[in-house]
């Protein structure tokens, strides 16, 4: 039978009265409270007991203290002269049990109380939140920023797609927990000065925000094509490991006698030189070997002191569909896939390596799906933005689409690419819930356009 049991925590750490009744409620189901931490509760087994548990806060205390502090000794001294046992200490908080059926508490004065409580919320908590809500307000600014620029990719990818309502998420309740907290403060004081103490109720959206948050971040990092998806894992593993070594090298300064300022320095500094060096390795072995996006080369060749792989990947449109390409040798990839509920892109792209005749020309294009209809002409608009002509100064460098006849293309729009003082090879074809990007590298016919229409419009 196992002798100690974990929960996750299931309520914020100032929330004294939840945390009582389940410590309580455990205890007398056999299992008393022994370890808390940021995450976990830990329990011992026992003998079914019902006890009276109380949750106290001593602000200045810390994480990083070696022992309780001369103030913390009294009070403990005090509250055992009135039975109460202390059971466990995490940081601020401190857990005392009684055995008597009606024991006199250890905190009697609800205006002490409520300012230990804030105190308490001032040095840490309000701190900690305000740093994530500045991170959340970061990561909106910079995706929505991507999205603006990069709306197709955005809403194609499903792990970028879903990073805006993931921030939002957390954005709200990181906004919701600070409102919580002070508008317990607003209230609890007056009360406290009537002789009334208000308890701290927890709030559960924040535990379920981040709690949907690593699920998100799990599942799209699931999605990942292979190579990338274990280079995440890695990273998440590296992550996991630091935290684990940083507290393991806070305990053992502890158990050794550290004062609280050199815990403090010398975990932080462990946390970043670990940092840089796990980063520095994983990039390295990147730079050296790449990462696996899960495709194969069936080949390779080298051109220019270069190496390059060859692919021999299914695509809807094929250079031989257009021209005779007699004995030669062409890559053929599908260099990128991305789907959601909004888009799907697909990029190919078909080179040409060696051998066949005179004239072979190389042929890209990218195919974009709008499942939805209204987000059509923001997508159509948003590929049309991808190319701008730059100003400097008196200088116009031109790069935009400009419309063409569509009939050919049996389209309801068609565009061409104009590029410095050139028109290119480039279109950008308008079908229904469909729009195509295709690079020919050579003047298509209207045979070829043909084919072209026959072959990705539907």
């Amino acid at each position: 039978m196992r002798d100690t049991k974990r929960q996750i925590v299931r309520c914020a750490f100032y929330d004294q009265t939840t945390m009582q009744k389940q410590f309580e409620k455990m205890a007398s189901e056999g299992w008393l409270i022994d370890k808390i931490s940021a995450y976990f509760w830990t329990y011992k087994k026992i003998k079914p007991t019902n006890l009276h548990i109380t949750v106290t806060y001593f602000p200045s205390a810390s994480e990083f203290d070696p022992g309780p502090s001369e103030k913390q000794q009294m009070m403990e001294e005090f509250a055992a002269r009135d039975g109460w046992k202390l059971l466990t200490r995490w940081g601020q908080i401190q857990v005392f049990c009684n055995e008597s059926e009606d024991p006199t508490p250890i905190e009697t004065d609800p205006v002490t109380q409520v300012n230990t409580i804030w105190r308490a919320m001032k040095k840490n908590l309000i701190p900690s939140h305000l740093m994530i809500l500045a991170l959340c307000l970061y990561q909106l600014v910079f995706n929505g920023y991507r999205l603006f620029t990069d709306m197709v990719d955005f809403l194609s990818t499903p792990y970028l797609m879903s990073s805006i309502p993931l921030w939002v998420l957390l954005l709200l309740a990181e906004i919701n927990e600070l409102i919580t907290c002070f508008r317990w403060h607003r209230k609890a004081k007056p009360a406290a000065e009537n002789g009334i103490f208000l308890p701290v109720k927890t709030n559960r959206f924040i535990t379920f925000a981040l709690i949907l948050s690593c699920l998100v971040v799990l599942f799209n990092t699931l999605q990942l094509p292979s190579g990338f998806r274990t280079f995440s894992l890695i990273w998440m593993a590296v992550i996991l490991s630091i935290i684990v070594i940083a507290n393991l090298l806070k305990r053992l300064l502890k158990q050794n006698g550290a004062s609280k300022s050199t815990n403090y320095t010398l975990t932080i500094l462990l946390i970043i030189v670990m940092t840089f060096v796990f980063l520095g390795i994983l990039t390295a072995y990147i730079l050296r070997n790449g990462v696996n996006d899960g495709r194969t080369p069936v080949d390779s060749y080298e051109r220019n002191g270069w190496t390059f792989e060859i692919y021999d990947e299914p695509m809807p449109l094929y250079v031989e569909d257009l021209m005779e390409i007699g004995d030669s040798t062409w890559s053929r990839e599908r260099n990128k896939h991305n789907e959601t509920f909004l888009l799907s892109r697909s990029e190919y792209r078909q080179d040409h390596v060696q051998g066949g005749p005179e004239g072979l020309k190389d042929l890209s294009y990218t195919i974009v799906d709008i499942k939805l209809p209204f987000l059509y002409d923001t997508v159509k608009q948003a590929m049309l933005n991808e190319r701008q002509d730059e100003v400097h100064g008196d200088v116009i460098f031109i790069d935009h689409y400009e419309p063409i006849d569509a009939t050919l293309w049996e389209a309801s729009a068609a565009y061409q690419l104009h590029w410095s003082d050139s028109i290119l090879d480039t279109y950008l074809i308008c079908w229904e819930n469909r729009i195509v990007e295709i690079k020919f590298y050579w003047d298509p016919t209207p045979e070829q356009i043909a084919i072209v229409v026959d072959k990705l419009k539907n």
